[in-house]
């Protein structure tokens, strides 16, 4: 069976580069509360431009601070 997830990607600061996969959740609403709740990251949604990318977070200064995937699992 296959199943859609939207994954919350935190995008790490400083230079150090990479991202974190934060969060699983079943739908958009889920992974976004979930940047502010359980991160702590503020600032505005914007539909994701990429394939894949549901949403985008960015800052006041609009620095790209997480977004959200939209990912198919299979599991059986």
């Amino acid at each position: 069976m296959i199943q859609t997830v939207y994954v919350l990607e935190i995008l790490r600061q400083g230079g150090a580069g990479g991202i974190i996969r934060g969060h699983f959740a079943q739908t958009l609403g889920a992974a976004q509360r979930a940047a502010a709740g359980k991160y702590g990251l503020v600032g505005r949604w914007q539909p994701g431009e990429e394939q894949g990318v549901a949403a985008v977070l960015l800052s006041e200064g609009g620095e790209q601070l997480a977004r959200v995937v939209r990912e198919a699992l299979e599991y059986g």
